[in-house]
């Protein structure tokens, strides 16, 4: 039986930064299928790491993220939630 974790990220910059991270978090939720191979979908923050251009190697991103706004807002801060099963 996993164990769940469950984090919110709260993430603070210009309205431009935080709509382009938004747009990506939503283009990679629409996909059919994930850009990269892995165990959480779609939605796993390695993805997230990817579109930003970096390697989710590098971090270890092993989380997904599971509440996203569906609508942008015009705040400089956006809130994610991550959900996480290790067994």
């Amino acid at each position: 039986m996993p164990n769940w974790c469950y984090t919110s990220y709260v993430c603070v910059g210009s309205e431009r930064d935080t709509r382009d991270l938004y747009e990506k978090m939503r283009a990679l939720s629409k996909r059919t299928a994930s850009l990269l191979p892995n165990d959480f979908g779609k939605e796993w923050m390695g993805n997230v790491v990817a579109a930003l251009g970096g390697k989710w190697q590098d971090i270890g991103a092993i989380a997904a993220y599971c509440v996203f706004p569906k609508k942008p807002c015009i705040h400089v801060q956006r809130t994610l939630d991550t959900q996480l099963a290790l067994f």
